[in-house]
């Protein structure tokens, strides 16, 4: 697990969005792993603790009573004839992402930051979550859509109060 400590602090901090807490969680999910680790197929180790953190995580958000908060972000528009944005737009734009999927059920995070954070398939994140392709598919095609309703609605709210700023400062 040494070499892929990495990947699972990625996931853990996807997950928390608190490194402090991403390395809580993938302790707890290795001790709690370790112990089945010998009735483990070789190649299926590091998705089944995937799997044990995204239970964990989602035990920790029922305790707190409300959604787990997931600072998910991938960079769009690079590559596509848009300026690579400054560290001020990327730390805009990775809050509104956290907020609009905190907004989202438990599976449907899951799906996403597994599908898309980790490029899992969705055969990969039916496995690791215990659910059917067919659930994988449907949670991740109606969190995308709320996430992008809820951020062109954020990307509106944003473009009305610097068009505001703008006339007070003429």
């Amino acid at each position: 697990m040494d070499r892929e400590s990495g990947e699972l602090l990625r996931v853990g901090w996807y997950l928390t969005s608190d490194p402090d807490e991403a390395r809580d969680l993938v302790q707890e999910a290795l001790t709690r792993v370790y112990g089945h680790w010998g009735n483990l197929r070789p190649g299926e180790e590091l998705g089944y603790v995937r799997r044990t953190m995204v239970n964990l995580q989602r035990d920790v958000a029922r305790r707190r009573g409300r959604a787990a908060l997931l600072p998910w972000h991938r960079t769009s528009g690079i590559g596509a004839g848009r300026d690579v944005p400054d560290h001020a737009t990327h730390v805009a734009e990775r809050g509104a992402m956290a907020a609009a999927l905190q907004q989202l059920p438990p599976r449907q995070r899951a799906v996403i930051v597994l599908r898309h954070a980790c490029d899992l398939s969705e055969r990969q994140v039916a496995e690791e979550l215990g659910i059917s392709v067919g659930a994988v598919k449907s949670a991740g095609s109606r969190g995308l859509a709320k996430l992008r309703a809820r951020l062109a609605t954020q990307e509106q709210s944003v473009e009305d109060h610097e068009d505001e700023d703008a006339e007070v400062a003429r």
